[in-house]
């Protein structure tokens, strides 16, 4: 466990009130957008783990998880780079200026660097380390997402060919498997971040993404089910046995 980052990204509903002007949604819309955009309690079902780096923003207003390059991510036509311009539902979500950019790039690059950080330091301590990238998704697809696929599985594993090893993968989906859940591999969302120091470059720095339908812990209001803490069990049991 003390070689093993979560990395929780999305699961934060806080916008500062500077940035509130920007938006275009009302309070009722925003609220929505913000509930079926957030992988709302994540940070709860993954606290089992020492180490963690979560962004205290909302992802409305900072995505981390893209690429920094506007030209290199494939969401910027879908109005979703670092800055998000677009809804879930592909209708404009607020104004972003150049100046507000930059500003957010700032919040971008320190979580960066707190991450590689941490992962630099495990690597001396231990010779390796292992990232866990925490989400989930919606149950039906979201008219932004690319996998449009309505047969979504309770738990998506997205895996690296160079960073994720096959063992890592084969026994997460046995221990979810065994609880009942069906699970599939990079789909419907694919990959493993790693900090860009280490990636397809350090072999010792290993990543695995864990996506977790919502509908197995949490109602459409965003209010958790009774499922929630037998899921939490669930879905930390591996990491918790050698």
């Amino acid at each position: 466990m003390n070689k093993i980052i979560a990395h929780i990204p999305h699961s934060s509903l806080y916008i500062p009130e500077k940035y509130r002007d920007m938006f275009l949604l009302d309070e009722s819309s925003l609220r929505n957008e913000l509930i079926c955009m957030t992988d709302l309690y994540t940070d709860e079902i993954f606290d089992g783990f020492t180490n963690q780096v979560l962004l205290p923003y909302s992802r409305l207003v900072c995505d981390v998880e893209r690429f920094r390059n506007k030209e290199e991510e494939e969401m910027s036509e879908k109005g979703m780079w670092v800055c998000y311009t677009l809804t879930s539902q592909q209708t404009p979500l607020k104004h972003v200026d150049e100046a507000h950019e930059k500003e957010i790039l700032q919040i971008y690059d320190a979580h960066h660097a707190k991450l590689e950080k941490m992962c630099e330091d495990l690597l001396n301590m231990h010779g390796e380390v292992l990232i866990v990238d925490c989400h989930s998704f919606h149950p039906q697809p979201l008219p932004y997402e690319y996998n449009q696929d309505t047969n979504r599985p309770d738990i998506c594993i997205g895996a690296d060919s160079y960073h994720t090893p096959e063992n890592l993968v084969n026994k997460l989906v046995s221990a979810y498997e065994a609880f009942g859940y069906r699970v599939a591999i990079n789909a419907p969302f694919s990959g493993s971040l790693t900090p860009l120091k280490y990636y397809q470059k350090n072999p010792n720095v290993h990543s695995v993404m864990i996506e977790i339908n919502r509908k197995l812990y949490m109602d459409k209001k965003g209010q958790k089910t009774a499922h929630f803490e037998q899921l939490k069990k669930n879905i930390m049991k591996p990491f918790l046995t050698s």
